[in-house]
């Protein structure tokens, strides 16, 4: 008798599965909200005039600290102190998640150009934030990519950082994928490895409540561009810190082209 109520009781749960927790759908909602907010305060500070450099650095920075707050992100960071550096560099990282530009953005704070893929051009709200922050957005499909290295480019000589997701895509398990040698042909610069450990946690790839977590950075000493060393030595010298950071075997397949 007590095993048929205990399969009844278990049939019940299956075809009403329990409902989200609330401080989820509360996170989430007011994560949208300073998103939405903060794109509204970009395109205002455009028309009041505003440098579209000053209002890249409000925007990054709104960003970073509203949407980490309500979120209920904390960041746990190792090597501060890398995150500073004397001139322009190319920040790279890890893409877990679509949190990771908040926690960027809270890291890094003022002066980087992120690149991104096209498609998060024409998402609601998201996009035209991006685009107001002065993101260069990248069609993965097109063959020549000259306007995209230009435009990154610009940007170096103009003072800034950049900031690029070497494997191209989020991954789904947060098992680092190749990265690509991309994101090691732009220029003679040095790279500041962000390794991020768990983003996931918060915001899994597919899906779509928040949760509150606390997310693990390891910003690792700058990788030097020598030029006695060809893109693919630098992109697997790179991509091997990383696995080795977060106790991952070495791929079978280091650094893909494209």
């Amino acid at each position: 008798m007590q095993t048929q109520v205990l399969e009844k009781q278990q049939r019940s749960l299956a075809d009403h599965p329990a409902l989200p927790d609330l401080e989820s759908v509360l996170r989430t909602v007011l994560t949208g909200q300073a998103v939405a907010a903060t794109s509204l305060l970009g395109m205002l500070g455009g028309r009041l005039g505003t440098s579209p450099r000053n209002n890249a650095n409000r925007i990054t920075q709104l960003l970073g600290d509203l949407g980490c707050g309500f979120a209920g992100l904390e960041l746990d960071i190792d090597g501060p102190e890398h995150l500073r550096q004397s001139g322009p560099v190319i920040y790279v990282f890890n893409h877990q998640s679509l949190l990771d530009a908040m926690i960027l953005a809270r890291l890094l704070r003022r002066d980087v150009v992120p690149f991104c893929k096209q498609e998060m051009a024409g998402k609601p709200l998201l996009g035209a934030l991006l685009a107001r922050a002065g993101t260069i957005f990248v069609d993965r499909t097109a063959q020549d990519q000259s306007a995209v290295l230009q435009a990154g480019l610009a940007v170096l000589a103009d003072g800034r950082s950049l900031v690029i997701a070497p494997e191209g895509t989020r991954s789904a398990s947060g098992t680092l994928q190749p990265f690509r040698h991309g994101a090691f042909f732009l220029a003679k610069k040095a790279r500041v490895p962000i390794v991020l450990h768990n983003v996931h946690d918060a915001l899994p790839k597919g899906g779509l409540l928040l949760r509150p977590a606390t997310v693990r950075v390891s910003v690792l000493p700058p990788v030097a561009h020598d030029a006695e060393r060809n893109v693919r030595g630098l992109c697997e010298q790179v991509e091997n810190r990383y696995r080795r950071r977060l106790g991952q075997p070495p791929g079978a397949r280091l650094c893909s082209a494209g």
